[in-house]
């Protein structure tokens, strides 16, 4: 059954709203990583004694917490790290709705594709 060129327009619109939700939805969650990064780093800052000044992503923080434990400063060390290890799953999950919704649209439009040729 082939489709119509309506079908089609409406297919393809969806496409490229979906294409702009995922994008805005990347952007929203970059903001989002960033200001919870900028956040933890300030209150390490106020700390006494903290030494933070150039953290700017989340691998500066792993290497902050290796010298933490170094400084016997194992309860905050610990904390950095859960906030690391928080951020990195974060990511990973992240990463994989991305990947499903794309397969998955993947497939529907190889399905579509097959549809419209019959």
């Amino acid at each position: 059954m082939k489709r119509s060129e309506e079908e089609e327009e409406e297919i393809r619109l969806a496409l490229e709203d979906l294409h702009k939700r995922t994008h805005e939805a990347d952007n929203n969650y970059r903001q989002f990583n960033e200001v919870a990064l900028r956040r933890f780093v300030d209150s390490l800052k106020n700390s006494p004694n903290m030494g933070i000044k150039k953290i700017g992503h989340v691998g500066d923080l792993r290497k902050y917490a290796t010298i933490l434990r170094k400084n016997d400063a194992a309860e905050i060390a610990q904390l950095v790290e859960e906030f690391v290890n928080v951020t990195e799953s974060l990511d990973r999950i992240h990463r994989d709705v991305t990947s499903k919704i794309w397969l998955r649209v993947a497939d529907v439009s190889t399905a579509s594709a097959k549809s419209r040729d019959s």
